[in-house]
């Protein structure tokens, strides 16, 4: 982005956050020199609640103008402790466009979750120290937003514990990777932008 476009898109957000800066100084002022009674303050909330929208839609709408953030390829973090599965799984997923990290064990996971945020994570629930829910869980933590597919081969949907993370898919193994290519590319924030 051009330096003199940044600086336009910083000088039209310090207006609007000093507009609404403005509106709730004179509401302050008024309930403090007591002439502000109760239609007046929910008057003075109504305008302070747009002007704050305002300011919202203004910063989404920049934030869509980052070329490098449109540019920028979806994070997805794969679980995964048989090596050669998870060599495909990067392989396959890198040619598909996604930005791949490949862990083995429950540790890794945990450690890369603190060190990036991911769109995806893709979990075997079968792991030799812990199960995926336990990373399911941990990654909706992290990242409310984070979407969550489960691998296993030991167990189906139906055997899920009571008490699992809510997932956004779950597919058996042996994996169809056509299907997990489809539900990846459903999930994908590029598919949610349409």
């Amino acid at each position: 982005m051009p330096e003199a476009a940044a600086a336009g898109i910083a000088r039209d957000f310090r207006n609007v956050l000093a507009a609404l800066l403005g509106q709730a100084d004179a509401m302050l002022a008024r309930l403090d020199g007591g002439t502000l009674d109760t239609a007046n303050l929910r008057e003075g909330l109504l305008s302070l609640r747009e002007v704050a929208r305002e300011a919202i839609v203004h910063v989404e709408g920049l934030l869509t103008l980052s070329p490098a953030a449109e540019a920028a390829p979806p994070a997805v973090l794969v679980v995964e402790d048989d090596r050669v599965f998870g060599a495909l799984l990067e392989e396959l997923l890198g040619a598909e466009g996604w930005n791949v990290r490949v862990v083995g064990d429950t540790a890794s996971a945990f450690e890369a979750l603190t060190q990036q945020t991911f769109q995806v994570v893709l979990t075997d629930l079968v792991l030799p120290e812990e199960h995926g829910w336990v990373i399911a869980r941990a990654a909706r933590h992290r990242n409310p937003r984070c979407r969550v597919v489960v691998m296993s081969g030991a167990m189906g949907p139906e055997d899920a514990d009571p008490g699992a993370p809510a997932v956004d898919a779950f597919l058996t193994k042996p994996i169809d990777l056509d299907r997990l290519l489809a539900v990846l590319a459903a999930l994908s924030p590029r598919a949610a932008r349409g």
